[in-house]
């Protein structure tokens, strides 16, 4: 989370499960909006940040913290009441709702009670930190099987890079057994979900830990994540095209993207907070940084599929809001919808993508629209390293068999406009080969 001071087509679909898959829908980047909802316990506050996020911005994801400290005051009491609200609130908007999962009950990471800022405290004894992973997972585990097809999408940690969510220093080494227990946990109740890597911040110069080191600590720890979120906030909240050695900037994501290509692990990337104080520098310069930043994200990272501003309205210690305290506009909120809107018009997107499992061998067809010199390949993921297999097309219509090993595999679409470099993606998909 931001810190007061810094911060067709077409393509393959790649395996279906079984004969005659259903079709998935694909997108571009999908843009959304930081909200907190969860930290709301009145229905109409919640209500008006929607509509403001829905209407006033064109967002179709909003990014929420879940924390377990607030499900579970007391041990073995869980009150799913306000996550649930939210979920059920957005669903009804039409907006889909992102989780970022951190922190921990004092009565479970060990702080005495009234430590200030005692959720992002981590036990430091290596019996306790086990204890509380095996607590934690079954906490996710929980949330993943009671949000099943209603949440997609999930972080684990939140710059969990920085002292201020992993207190009381980041460790790669322990986020790595951390990220695992959680990531599995999710997957057994949903092995549809999408679990990233907590957004990382100070990705090459700022934070206890820079971003790019952490993920190359991790790397070393065998864990090359399917997905990493990134807040790429500028180390003086400089402007998004400008680059500043020795700093942190805005196209640092494209530094990270480029790394893990280049590692043999590819992964993909989400841009789950970035943002201005108009406190500091003037509303109007804030709505400028605003619409460069979503024009770069779409021209030259159309590779983030996820992009979620921070945040929706200024909150006490947070002036980077897009819509005041009091819920008027800003001229950001004006240039983010702009944008958005301009995004979505250029976009390429799947019609239908279909497959069929024999014994070893899986057939795939595919046919979209609006993607002009399209290009496309099928990302697929079993037991090894992630593997992308492309697929010409004719038309606007293909077809691929492709020989599989028996078991699980995870699979998308992806297309790519040769015009525009737009991405449209499917949603993941879970298949078992014969």
């Amino acid at each position: 989370m931001a810190r007061p001071v810094r911060h067709a087509l077409f393509v393959l679909c790649l395996l279906a499960l079984v004969a005659g898959a259903r079709p998935h829908a694909a997108a571009a980047t999908e843009y959304g909006v930081h909200m907190d909802l969860t930290f709301m316990g009145y229905a109409g506050e919640r209500a008006q940040s929607i509509a403001r996020a829905r209407d006033g911005l064109g967002a179709t994801i909003s990014r929420n913290s879940l924390l377990w400290d607030k499900v579970e005051r007391t041990p073995g009491q869980r009150d799913w009441s306000l996550p649930d609200a939210v979920v059920g609130e957005l669903g009804a908007a039409g907006l889909e709702p992102l989780f970022t999962i951190y922190g921990s009950p004092a009565w479970a990471n060990g702080v005495a009670p009234g430590t200030p800022d005692s959720r992002s405290y981590v036990p430091q004894d290596d019996q306790a930190f086990d204890a509380w992973v095996e607590s934690y997972a079954g906490f996710a585990r929980e949330a993943a099987r009671r949000y099943r097809g209603r949440v997609h999408r999930w972080e684990i940690g939140n710059e969990s890079n920085e002292h201020f969510f992993w207190k009381p220093r980041p460790d790669a080494r322990r986020y790595a057994q951390w990220y695992r227990a959680l990531r599995a946990a999710i997957l057994a109740e949903d092995p549809t979900a999408q679990v990233a890597v907590g957004g990382l911040a100070g990705l090459a110069a700022g934070g206890d830990i820079p971003g790019i080191r952490f993920l190359q600590q991790l790397a070393a720890l065998g864990v090359h994540p399917e997905i990493v979120a990134l807040h790429p906030y500028p180390s003086d909240e400089h402007a998004p095209d400008v680059h500043l050695q020795w700093k942190d900037n805005f196209d640092d994501i494209g530094m990270v993207h480029d790394y893990l290509e280049r590692s043999g692990h590819p992964a993909r990337i989400w841009v789950t907070e970035w943002g201005w104080s108009s406190a500091r520098l003037g509303a109007e310069r804030q709505a400028q940084y605003t619409a460069k930043s979503l024009e770069m994200i779409r021209d030259q990272f159309p590779y983030v599929e996820v992009a979620t501003m921070f945040v929706e309205h200024d909150l006490p210690t947070y002036s980077q809001g897009l819509f005041r305290a009091d819920g008027t506009a800003k001229p950001a909120a004006g240039a983010f919808a702009r944008a958005v809107r301009a995004a979505g018009d250029r976009a390429p997107r799947v019609a239908k993508a279909r497959a069929r499992a024999g014994r070893r061998r899986l057939r795939v067809t595919a046919s979209g629209a609006d993607c002009r010199k399209c290009r496309g390949w099928v990302e697929l993921r079993g037991r090894g390293r992630p593997r992308r297999l492309t697929m010409p097309i004719s038309g606007s219509r293909g077809r691929l068999t492709v020989k599989a090993a028996a078991g699980r595999w995870r699979w998308r679409v992806v297309l790519q406009d040769g015009e525009s470099g737009r991405l449209a993606r499917s949603r993941v998909g879970v298949v078992r080969v014969r």
